[in-house]
């Protein structure tokens, strides 16, 4: 039969004032749609074990062929095919081997038919609890993105008939717990720029035009150090951001993004900056491929400006903020001057999801927008 849709569960337990909580609820009937006709099935026990039981009735219904291939195969399978595919970065396929290896120390020996979502909810709760490499207990963050890979993985176990339904779809997915980031104060960003353009004048080098384009304009680190020369446009004040430099590889090549390619307006000060370094690198380095280039005129990559920038940090009024807190202080800033469309374009995102991130709290700017809107001209009245 074909199955439409993922099926559904309703509750048939009663209590004495109406349904009872889900919980306690032992009493189930099963739905699917078949070839069109909607197939049911009672089923008594948990709201865990009703799940697994839903997916046992699709398979049923689907007349899936029993898959004994272990995880371990196809989970290579799905990692190669992403890999041949061509359309994703380096750093992405890193991330789906790593993903893989965490999957196969838990589910390696399980048949991909054996995968139910009981199975990987125990397999997932196994990982939480000390189920990394080294044995420690793994965050909440790694772990929905390594579930975020298993889903996708069943996901296309099913979509090939190799299984019937995606185990993953009735399982809830880990929550992130990445701490939020701290920002710059606008007065410390105006230190630490003050800090960076003064070390440039006199010890020139293109560290510090890409700090100070990443600070001013919020650009990533990776898109500051692929900007060519001709991307920095002094005269008309502005940056195009065109390219990025993978740090896994050190080549050059698209941005994280579509949204990434954009032209972000330069302030006075970054301009009279670039300016500054531009005359120097033409004089010194004129073949330099990018802007910010190293000291020989090559490029310089990110691990060597977040080393200097670990090792130089304290000095400059930053203890404790990475390289990355530059951008995120730059949009905390910006989102208090742009509407929420502005700011995606600014930031090259392709939504909105990412300020939940990037932009941080900001007092100051919810009374200004009070106190904006208690001024008199803005309070006119229409003569009837």
């Amino acid at each position: 039969m074909e199955l439409s849709g993922k099926g559904s569960i309703q509750q048939l337990d009663k209590g004495g004032n109406g349904r009872k909580p889900r919980g306690k609820c032992r009493k189930w009937r099963l739905w699917q749609t078949a070839d069109g006709k909607r197939m049911s099935r009672r089923f008594e026990g948990t709201y865990s074990e009703a799940q697994d039981a839903l997916q046992a009735f699709r398979a049923e219904l689907a007349g899936a062929v029993p898959n004994g291939e272990l995880f371990a195969s196809y989970a290579a399978h799905w990692r190669d095919m992403r890999a041949s595919m061509g359309s994703l970065d380096s750093s992405t396929l890193r991330n789906d081997a790593r993903n893989v290896r965490t999957l196969c120390r838990v589910f390696g020996s399980v048949p991909m038919d054996a995968m139910t979502p009981e199975r990987v909810r125990e397999g997932i709760a196994g990982l939480r609890n000390g189920g990394g490499a080294s044995g420690r207990v793994l965050s909440g963050t790694y772990l929905s993105n390594v579930f975020s890979s298993l889903s996708s993985m069943m996901q296309q176990a099913a979509d090939d008939g190799r299984i019937a339904a995606n185990p993953c779809a009735s399982v809830e997915a880990p929550k992130p717990d990445t701490q939020e980031r701290e920002a710059l104060t606008v007065a410390q960003m105006d230190a630490l720029y003050s800090a960076l353009d003064s070390e440039m004048r006199r010890k020139p080098h293109g560290r510090y035009p890409a700090l100070l384009i990443m600070l001013d304009c919020g650009l990533r680190s990776e898109e500051a150090l692929a900007l060519r020369p001709e991307d920095v446009d002094t005269a008309s004040r502005m940056v195009h951001v065109k390219r990025a430099l993978k740090d896994a590889t050190h080549e050059i090549g698209k941005t994280k993004s579509k949204a990434g390619v954009r032209s972000v307006p330069m302030t006075e000060r970054l301009s009279e900056s670039c300016a500054f370094w531009d005359s120097v690198r033409r004089r010194w380095l004129p073949e330099s491929e990018t802007f910010c280039c190293s000291s020989s005129g090559g490029v310089l990559y990110g691990g060597t400006l977040r080393r200097w920038w670990m090792r130089n940090r304290g000095r400059l009024g930053c203890s404790g903020f990475t390289i990355h807190q530059l951008r995120h202080s730059n949009l905390t800033k910006m989102a208090r001057y742009m509407s929420p469309f502005d700011l995606k374009r600014w930031a090259g995102w392709s939504s909105l999801a990412p300020a939940m991130v990037y932009v941080h709290d900001d007092m100051d700017a919810l009374k200004s927008a009070v106190a904006a809107s208690e001024s008199p001209h803005l309070h006119r009245h229409v003569a009837g």
